[in-house]
């Protein structure tokens, strides 16, 4: 390999860059980006820290013991927004862009990891900012400073992203697990802000539209509890797969969040013996 095109590779890292569209004004995402009690009600489940320049975010998912420090490296009110995290050797770069295009506001995202980052053919990353940017254009669209409750239930499994995405998002896959009826549900791709309603084994309905779909996940709002309903993975390697159906209730309390916690264990774990047959 020439040595210029050695420097080139070893200079590139896979970069995420993801861009959604909202109905919001920018002041309302930029609430939802910088005030610690918002960040919980759609990003992380709780944050804490002073967005300034200088300061620290911390972002902490409870269900996953984990919290994540972000220095605050640039500030442009209803702008621009820098968030900068150690990883490995370097530092990871989060930034989030704000552009008023007619009535209508885009948020672009960009996830830079510290140069020489190999690519990891396992990461969720880029997924997970799909599924976090629809998160936040139903929060600032439809619940604006509304708290959450969120819930989760996990199994293990084993699948390839091609099974598994034919179970989340499509007719036949739905109807093997979580819905006993799918009465609407757009054919033959599910369509981002396309509706969608299933009656599940129980009689419960599970209704609204396509949020996001990504090649190894997807998420729909769920009108009946306010919130919505995230058809996660988790891939580690073969033999370390999991999977996860997660989602949040705007205004829900412990009781319903724990009722919508034991009507999905079931789901998954039909979908897991699914997956097994």
């Amino acid at each position: 390999m020439a040595e210029k095109e050695r420097r080139v590779w070893l200079d590139e890292s896979p970069i995420i860059r993801r861009s959604i569209e909202t109905g919001a004004f920018p002041e309302q995402i930029w609430e939802a980006l910088t005030e610690t009690e918002l960040l919980g009600h759609w990003l992380a489940d709780t944050a804490s820290g002073w967005p300034a320049v200088g300061g620290t975010l911390s972002l902490t998912w409870e269900r996953f013991s984990m919290t994540i420090d972000y220095k605050v490296a640039e500030v442009k009110v209803c702008q621009k927004l820098v968030l900068k995290s150690p990883m490995g050797n370097g530092q990871q770069t989060v930034t989030f862009g704000l552009r008023r295009a007619g009535k209508s506001t885009w948020v672009d995202l960009t996830d830079a990891p510290p140069s020489f980052t190999p690519n990891n053919p396992h990461s969720s990353a880029d997924s997970n900012w799909q599924l976090s940017l629809a998160v936040l254009k139903l929060y600032v669209e439809k619940y604006f400073r509304r708290p959450r409750r969120s819930f989760m239930v996990v199994a293990k499994a084993s699948f390839t992203f091609g099974e598994i995405m034919a179970c989340y998002a499509s007719r036949e896959g739905l109807a093997q697990w979580l819905a006993e009826t799918v009465e609407k549900w757009p054919q033959p791709n599910p369509i981002v802000g396309q509706p969608y309603r299933l009656i599940m084994p129980g009689g419960e309905v599970m209704s609204g539209h396509i949020m996001a779909v990504t090649d190894k996940e997807a998420i729909i709002s769920w009108d009946e509890i306010a919130g919505f309903l995230e058809l996660k993975t988790f891939s580690l390697g073969p033999g370390n797969q999991m999977l996860c159906l997660r989602g949040s209730g705007y205004g829900m309390d412990e009781e319903s969040c724990a009722r919508v916690e034991e009507l999905l264990k079931p789901r998954l774990l039909q979908l897991t013996d699914y997956l097994d047959s």
